[in-house]
């Protein structure tokens, strides 16, 4: 637990000074790495993206997910702030994703910060919920309070604000299905797209994508997507 605990403590409480909202929204970030077990499992599901991760602020410089907590074990996770250099993403030339930004209102932010800040505090109490991304692959949902993957995580604390519903347990969310959300304003690598400070680029318009994902949020938060994919 101790391990644990000095892992992502260690590494993440710098993240707490986190930052105010200035643009009035929050970006749902969706990745495909290069490692044996994402590609297994894009080539299983057909899923074009297997990650999931949630960012402050639209450069991703404060972006959060559940997710390995050493790059050559992914048998070992933990809640963790993400930098698109590090961890395995450092181990790609490029890092195929797609960023789509949600509206928010302060309370909202504040919400989601405050959430942030307990996994961030906290972060020895929680671990990456295994058994949830094997029965989510299947249809089904394995509850744990303190359990979480990648996707399962970015949808508790959205719901938990009061951003988003899509009408099915949280352990059965998919990094897929946050497509359906529209607010599209970036898709290529996202590299890029952090180097250029979140700043539109090839694939996506920025206040455009906040239109869109304002008049889109509302209609999908009573639906239940497809379940295609993996997470």
């Amino acid at each position: 637990m101790k391990a644990l605990y000095d892992c992502c403590m260690k590494t993440h409480i710098a993240g707490l000074g986190l930052p105010e909202n200035s643009g009035n929204a929050v970006y749902v970030v969706l990745t495909r790495s290069t490692t044996a077990l994402s590609r297994l499992v894009s080539f299983w599901t057909g899923a074009e993206y297997t990650h999931a991760a949630i960012s402050l602020d639209r450069g991703l410089s404060y972006m959060f997910s559940f997710g390995r907590r050493y790059a050559n074990n992914p048998f070992l996770g933990c809640f963790h702030r993400e930098d698109l250099s590090e961890g395995v993403y450092a181990k790609a030339d490029h890092v195929p994703g797609i960023v789509i930004a949600l509206p928010v209102s302060d309370w909202q932010y504040e919400n989601i910060c405050g959430t942030i800040r307990e996994f961030l505090l906290n972060s020895h109490r929680y671990d990456f919920n295994y058994a949830g991304l094997a029965t989510q692959a299947v249809g089904r949902s394995h509850f744990s309070e303190r359990r979480f993957y990648c996707s399962e995580f970015v949808y508790h604390v959205l719901s938990e604000a009061g951003v988003l519903d899509l009408s099915i347990p949280r352990g059965r969310v998919r990094p897929q299905d946050f497509l359906w959300l529209g607010g599209e304003i970036y898709k290529g690598d996202l590299r890029r797209f952090r180097e250029a400070g979140g700043a539109g680029g090839a694939g996506g318009a920025s206040n455009a994508g906040s239109a869109a994902c304002a008049s889109n949020i509302l209609p999908f938060a009573t639906q239940t997507p497809p379940r295609r994919g993996a997470g």
